[in-house]
């Protein structure tokens, strides 16, 4: 199949689990009912039409069941509430959902669920998500009916050949494909996990995992086998990338992390950002990039702590150091959120610092005019002059140091032997790139040829790499030390 336009999401067994028998056993016990009688209640009452609360809803049911315990009503409610307070989300399914609408693909949700059963999405913050929600106790119409089709094809506005259905259920949701919707079950091999569905690649028209267990990849030299592949933890996970962590079958190091980027470009850029750091002293993780039908980013953990004030003076060098690489390099994102501090045998600690997707970027042409320029091949040809006078702004400022300076820890309430510190670290950095200058603005040049090419920036400047970048870039390299550290020194 070729990409979807459109991803349509089930909800129970798919995103999220109930894990106790409420509707298959505990229910048609607490009424006094055969299961039968109690599931075709659920099928004509609780599917299909909507209640304003638990109680009309447990009501209505005891009564098409044909309960006659008068107590029964308030007892199921009662089980009922308890049932749905123990709802779970899947591992990483709203990683999953965000990176998808990144990538510009419509989400619905589509459910068979009762009205009391609704109330779950909201708690679980699934509703903002999706463009289209559709539920079976709203239509008045039980998946996979021609209706359902019909109206989701309608209210996403587009065909069913369009549109991707995930589900876990072969007769629900595998019967779409009659409608001649894409299907994929979770559980099956081509989607063992709901959270794998963002691991997936649609390239010559066939679904492909862009990673899974049991592949064999190469760090460098080394041999490396996928034993396990698991989402972050809710609140871990990139503001626009999706993340994974990938355990190893017995080689070393025993995991390491994946990221997809929502620009797939970003793993090439950060991996060619993080070569040029590390060659330096600096550190950051060693990185690798799995090519394939799209660049996926591997690195090794960064090990430490996450970055917490006040830096003591190792720290404060490593700081200066990584923010003379920032500038260097145009890196828009040296923040402590990206810092860890490791502590070396020798009983140093150490600055780590991570994602370095916003590298070589500085100056911010309106989209509109990048557009133009691109459409008529012109943006390679234009000059440093010209690209300056177009910009809209531009990301490496001495304001934008002071502020990522500051955001590690207050200047004007760091110790003079901390301050001195850091402009030491600086000093020594700035002389290094200054040292590779021209290895690094080759390096980077060579970039300009690369198919597809790398595409930088922010969320709203996006372009490709020009050749006035690495101009700017080579021209920032050789400005004098007497005049870039007074920068980075400055009270603010």
């Amino acid at each position: 199949m070729s990409a979807p336009k459109a991803v349509v999401c089930d909800l129970f067994g798919t995103m999220v689990h109930l894990p106790d028998p409420f509707f298959r056993r505990l229910a048609p016990n607490v009424l006094g009912v055969s299961p039968r009688a109690w599931l075709a209640a659920v099928r004509r009452v609780a599917l299909c039409r909507s209640f304003n609360t638990a109680e009309e809803l447990a009501w209505a049911l005891s009564q098409a069941a044909g309960a006659v315990n008068p107590v029964a009503p308030k007892l199921l409610a009662e089980m009922l509430r308890r049932h749905l307070e123990r709802a779970t989300l899947e591992a990483g399914a709203l990683s999953v959902l965000r990176f998808l609408r990144r990538r510009g693909i419509r989400l619905a949700l589509l459910s068979n669920l009762s009205s009391a059963h609704a109330d779950i999405v909201d708690r679980l913050g699934l509703r903002e998500l999706f463009d289209v929600v559709l539920f079976s106790c709203q239509v008045g119409m039980v998946k996979p009916a021609a209706g359902m089709a019909q109206r989701l094809c309608q209210e996403l506005g587009l065909s069913a050949q369009e549109i991707l259905l995930v589900g876990d259920s072969p007769s629900a949701d595998g019967a779409f494909r009659q409608w001649g919707f894409s299907v994929l079950l979770v559980g099956t091999p081509e989607l063992p996990r709901f959270f794998q569905l963002g691991w997936l690649g649609w390239e010559g028209g066939t679904v492909q995992p862009l990673l899974r267990v049991g592949q064999e990849l190469h760090l460098g030299s080394n041999p490396w086998k996928v034993a396990a592949m698991e989402p972050l933890a809710e609140g871990q996970e990139g503001r626009y990338n999706l993340l994974a962590v990938l355990r190893g079958e017995g080689g070393e190091p025993d995991s390491i992390y994946a990221k997809r980027f929502w620009e797939p470009t970003g793993a090439l850029v950060d991996c060619l950002a993080r070569s040029f750091a590390r060659e330096l002293g600096l550190l950051t993780p060693e990185a690798w990039v799995l090519e394939g039908q799209e660049p996926i980013l591997l690195s090794r953990p960064a090990g430490g702590t996450p970055y917490r004030p006040p830096a003591d003076e190792d720290v404060a060098f490593d700081l200066g150091a990584h923010l003379a690489f920032a500038y260097g390099v145009a890196n828009a994102d040296i923040r402590p959120r990206n810092a860890f501090v490791a502590r070396q045998p020798n009983g140093r600690s150490r600055l780590v610092l991570i994602d370095y997707e916003h590298c070589f970027f500085n100056l911010a042409l309106p989209p509109e005019v990048v557009a133009s320029l691109e459409s008529s091949h012109r943006l390679q040809q234009l000059s440093l002059e010209q690209a300056q006078r177009l910009a809209q702004r531009q990301v490496i400022t001495p304001k934008t140091i002071v502020r990522a300076r500051n955001e590690f820890f207050p200047w004007g309430k760091a110790e003079p032997r901390v301050r001195q510190a850091l402009a030491e670290g600086f000093s020594w950095c700035w002389r290094q790139m200054q040292g590779r200058a021209a290895e690094f603005v080759e390096r980077l040049r060579g970039e300009l040829v690369r198919q597809p090419p790398l595409r930088l920036g922010t969320w709203r400047f996006r372009r490709p790499l020009a050749a006035f970048d690495v101009e700017e870039m080579g021209s920032r390299l050789q400005q004098p030390l007497d005049q870039v550290l007074p920068l980075f020194l400055a009270e603010g």
